[in-house]
């Protein structure tokens, strides 16, 4: 026997039927300090001392294989 119960509530009802905490304003919080320090960065940007290594360096990091394989495809053509 195979039954299927098929419940439509809102992400938001279901954290208070289960008796968890709404983030949602600490969420809102988190988001507009991002957004603080994301256009502080950008108020302090010089595109003439941007080094283009240094930001490839910090995009490849998350894998290091990555850049590996990069400079064996840039050196193929």
């Amino acid at each position: 026997m195979k039954i299927n119960i098929e419940i439509d509530i809102t992400p938001l009802e279901a954290r208070s039927f289960l008796g968890l905490p709404d983030v949602g304003p600490m969420q809102e919080e988190v988001l507009a300090q991002m957004k603080k320090k994301a256009l502080e960065g950008l108020d302090n940007f010089d595109p003439t001392k941007v080094d283009p290594t240094k930001i490839m360096e910090n995009y490849f990091s998350l894998y290091p294989k990555w850049m590996e394989s990069f400079s064996k495809m840039a050196e193929k053509r």
